[in-house]
């Protein structure tokens, strides 16, 4: 519980195995791209400007990479091993570029697992709607641990 609210937790390191997977489809459109950039004040013209990117070998705007690492880590964070995980490092690598309005499809699998260290080492990969592959790497993750209980008068002055 914190303050009063009961909160879901993600997996412990004993409920993981080398071999699990996750996977999840997303579409990617304007509203993300719009959020990504507003929220980093991020102005590059190869996200947005469409007259920009027209004099590019790209040809039209492209998806942020960071904005796929952030989808990455809300899969980790929402999904596996979930509520509670902290991200201990990444390695990616982007094959290709993503173009607005995608569909993508994120693979999590699980390739290594350190009980004694509280740690999983995940390789990842996202493709899009035309099995381009976007990213491809490795994320090393501490699942959350089982929280130690809270003395009764922990929140008396809230």
């Amino acid at each position: 519980m914190l303050l009063g609210k009961k909160r879901q937790v993600g997996q412990y390191i004993d409920r993981i195995q080398v071999g699990d997977l996750f996977e999840i489809n997303q579409k990617i459109d304007d509203k993300d791209i719009l959020v990504y950039l507003g929220l980093s004040d991020d102005i590059n013209p190869m996200y947005i400007q469409h007259s920009y990117t027209e004099q590019t070998s790209f040809q039209k705007p492209i998806v942020p990479h960071v904005m796929l690492i952030g989808l990455l880590y809300s899969c980790i964070n929402k999904h596996v091993p979930g509520p509670g995980s902290v991200i201990l490092s990444t390695k990616v690598d982007y094959p290709e570029v993503l173009y607005h309005y995608a569909d993508i499809h994120i693979k999590l699998e699980v390739i290594a697992c350190d009980t004694d260290a509280n740690e999983v080492t995940f390789s990842t990969r996202i493709v899009d709607q035309d099995q381009r592959v976007v990213l491809t790497g490795k994320v090393n993750v501490s699942p959350p641990k089982p929280l130690k209980p809270l003395p009764r008068h922990a929140f008396d002055n809230f």
